[in-house]
């Protein structure tokens, strides 16, 4: 009676023993490869445990990052504060004088209001040939030369608005002279250093004091408004 090779089990014949049953027949048990290593093992530490664990540490590229940007930085800061040193001063310049030239201009159109308003008082028989200091706060203005003065300041200054309606708009003070007027200065403010004047000067950089027949002011740099203001009165006071 045959048994069974594996286990020693008796078999009837031609029956196959159940330890034989799962086993293959063409496989040799020396060659049967081991089973994979774990994730823990030492093949996985290298490169591919390192992509599969998304909390591995990683290649830190921001300092690189930073050494590019700050230099490049800088150099835009340098070139910019450069620009701004050229280029800011000119700019303040030239909107001062754009100012200043508009200025002059409005003290020019109000010169030609006042000569029309007088010569249209003198034509309606109103005693205007003294010398006068006309301003924009009407309670200022006077005669400085003579006692017969006739006119009424408050009626005056509407006048000039009507031929010049910006005059309105502003702070300033003219000197009548002999029939015509020599003097006029002008400004948004009676604090306003941009001041505009007639005559204007050839150059932009000052206004002209007044100068009178008598003499004058003249101011070697800019002044307020106010203060021109009082200069003038001062010297015309001086003078008469």
């Amino acid at each position: 009676m045959p048994y069974c090779e594996r286990c020693g089990r008796q078999l009837e014949e031609g029956q196959v023993c159940n330890c034989n049953a799962n086993t293959n027949p063409n496989l040799n048990q020396e060659t049967i490869q081991p089973p994979p290593p774990l994730y823990n093992q030492a093949m996985y530490a290298n490169g591919y445990n390192n992509m599969a664990n998304p909390n591995a540490p990683k290649k830190k590229v921001w300092p690189i990052v930073l050494a590019i940007a700050i230099p490049l930085l800088l150099i835009a800061l340098v070139v910019v504060g450069i620009l701004a040193a050229i280029f800011v001063p000119t700019m303040i310049g030239y909107t001062h004088k754009s100012k200043l030239a508009s200025q002059n201009s409005y003290s020019s159109s109000l010169s030609k209001a006042i000569n029309a308003v007088m010569t249209e008082l003198d034509e309606e028989g109103y005693d205007v040939y003294g010398n006068y200091f006309i301003c924009s706060t009407e309670d200022s203005s006077f005669c400085y030369d003579s006692d017969s003065d006739d006119l009424d300041y408050s009626d005056l200054n509407d006048r000039i608005n009507e031929y010049f309606p910006d005059s309105e708009n502003g702070c300033w003070f003219a000197v009548y002279e002999y029939g015509v007027v020599t003097y006029v200065a002008s400004a948004e403010s009676w604090e306003s250093e941009i001041v505009g004047t007639y005559p204007s000067t050839s150059s932009l950089d000052s206004p002209k004091g007044y100068r009178g027949t008598k003499g004058g002011i003249a101011y070697s740099e800019e002044e307020e408004l106010g203060d021109i203001y009082e200069d003038t009165l001062e010297f015309i006071f001086n003078s008469y």
